[in-house]
């Protein structure tokens, strides 16, 4: 093989091996404390949204 179809394969399996272990350490979470999980994602995405806002109100 040329070595850039060994440096797509090697990207793919890295790719799918992280996401094994996400999903797998996501899924952990999950069942320990989902309530307490949501929460802390949904103040996440309002602080991040908020950032946004920010963000776009100073490029105006």
């Amino acid at each position: 093989m040329s070595k850039r179809a060994v440096n797509m394969t090697k990207g793919i399996a890295l790719g799918v091996v992280t996401g094994a272990t996400v999903g797998y350490m996501s899924n952990r979470i999950m069942s320990k404390n989902p309530k307490s999980l949501k929460r802390k994602a949904n103040d996440m995405m309002s602080a991040f949204s908020q950032i946004m806002n920010d963000i776009s109100y100073m490029l105006k």
